[in-house]
Order: C-alpha cells, then sequence, then structure tokens
C-alpha cells in the first residue's frame, strides 16, 4: 500500500488503505529506518502478507504516530534493534487485529484506545511499552465483513478517547476510531403540537 523510505515523513489524514498485499512484510504500511509516518482519520484494514504484519511493518528505527485511526484485520509487526530503536503512539484508536508483535528496543504507547485482547494480546518485548485507558470490549462495527467499520450506536468506543483531545465535529468527547459517531443532542425546545386536520395558515403549534 505505502512505503515510508528513510528519511521521509508521510502525513495522512482521512485516508482508506485498504485490500493490499506484500509478499514479505507491511500488506498496508512499511515503514523504514528513520522514516516517519502520522496519521488521522485513517483506516489500515484488510491488507495482507505472507507473515504477521499484513496491516503494518515497522522496520528498526522507524516511528509512526496514528491518532483516531482504525486498523483491521491482519497483525502490526514492530521490529527494533539496539542502535535504532523504534516508536510506535496510538492514541484514540481502534486495534483491532489479529495479532501486535513487539522486539526488544521497541517504545509502544498504546493510550484511549481499543485493543483486540487488551494489553495481554500483545506478544514479544513489552518492556518499552505503556498502556493507558485500553479497552478490550468489541468495537461494534456497523458491517466488518461487509467493509464498513463505522461505529454502531452501542459501541463501546463511543466517547471513550482522551477528554483532553480535541471534541468531535458533534461536540462530544472524542470517540475511538477513523470514524466518530454522530450523537444527536436530545432536543430541550418548547412542545409543539401538530394535527393531521391542521392547516400552515392558522396553526400556531399550541394545543
Amino acid at each position: 500500500g505505502i512505503y515510508v523510505g528513510q528519511n521521509s515523513t508521510v502525513n495522512l489524514d482521512s485516508t482508506l488503505i485498504t485490500n493490499n498485499y506484500a509478499p514479505n512484510q507491511g500488506g498496508g504500511i512499511r515503514v523504514s529506518l528513520h522514516g516517519i509516518l502520522i496519521a488521522n482519520r485513517t483506516e489500515i484494514s484488510s491488507n495482507s502478507s505472507n507473515y504477521d504484519s499484513g496491516n503494518y511493518y515497522g522496520e528498526p528505527g522507524s516511528t509512526v504516530s496514528l491518532a483516531n485511526c482504525t486498523v483491521y484485520g491482519a497483525g502490526i509487526y514492530l521490529q527494533g534493534l539496539q542502535e535504532y530503536s523504534t516508536v510506535a503512539n496510538y492514541s484514540n484508536s481502534i486495534l483491532w487485529v489479529s495479532s501486535v508483535h513487539v522486539e526488544s528496543f521497541t517504545d509502544m504507547n498504546i493510550s484511549f484506545s481499543a485493543l483486540q485482547g487488551g494489553e495481554s494480546g500483545v506478544t514479544g518485548d513489552v518492556s518499552g511499552s505503556s498502556f493507558t485507558s485500553v479497552i478490550d470490549d468489541n468495537p461494534l462495527f456497523t458491517d466488518s465483513s461487509g467493509g464498513d467499520l463505522s461505529l454502531t450506536g452501542i459501541s463501546p468506543c463511543i466517547d471513550a478517547g482522551d477528554p483532553g483531545s480535541p471534541f468531535d465535529p458533534d461536540g462530544t468527547i472524542a470517540d475511538m476510531g477513523a470514524y466518530y459517531y454522530h450523537q444527536v443532542p436530545a432536543y430541550d425546545g418548547p412542545v409543539w403540537h401538530v394535527s393531521t386536520a391542521g392547516s400552515d395558515e392558522t396553526g400556531d403549534g399550541s394545543e
């Protein structure tokens, strides 16, 4: 899907990366040494590779920052080396993937996000990882099998993002994931009375 080369910085906003394949690592995204990926409101889904990094592979020395993103399907693989540490930050995101593997010399920080399997779902060396307000509840997507990863009205990811981050466009606390659920505010105005036999000329809304 996307390859971030050495010493390159890629910024993604409101982007869809889906149904890509790589014979080796990182079918959706691969970030190389000193490469930087910054993504917001982006969906990375249903990508594949021959290894456990179908959606995302971070090479040693890479940096990735995902905010309000949804990663779904295949795994995430982060590889670090003593001389080239890898950094990955995920916030207000949904990581509903088959696996998350972290190797040594990798700093992974997940905050206010939904992670399939929770902290125990992460394999490898998690000594450099931190988890803050991470949930493992099913996000309740609208139709994941059909490719619709928006949230249903009963999703636990609604209003579950960082309360200190910018509000969603509907004025509520940030939801987790790439697609916020638009909440219609409760009506608190006057009561209007309507008659099926009424008239637009004479009706005034009174009882």
